[in-house]
């Protein structure tokens, strides 16, 4: 079944994405690593944060095929932390 795209779905689908994150973030571990109780990895904050953020951009290039507006606005400026030589 072929859903036709339109800018009102792709915000349902960046809310979905965001509400999902906040949901599964105050849960998750600061670090991720093995559990043996679970046999397996547990989802870190930083993971759920890279998957999240990883939706949002393609969601966005989803738009801009389209000639949509942005979705979200990521902030590409460089920052440097004070100490630390550019």
């Amino acid at each position: 079944m072929t859903e036709t795209i339109t800018l009102k779905g792709l915000r349902t689908r960046r809310d979905r994405i965001v509400n999902k994150w906040l949901n599964d973030s105050p849960k998750a571990p600061s670090k991720g690593g093995y559990s043996q109780l679970t046999g397996g990895y547990s989802t870190s904050k930083r993971d759920l944060m890279r998957a999240c953020t990883a939706e949002l951009k393609n969601l966005n290039e989803v738009a801009k095929a389209y000639n949509f507006e942005q979705l979200w606005d990521f902030d590409e400026e460089d920052v440097t932390l004070p100490g630390k030589k550019a």
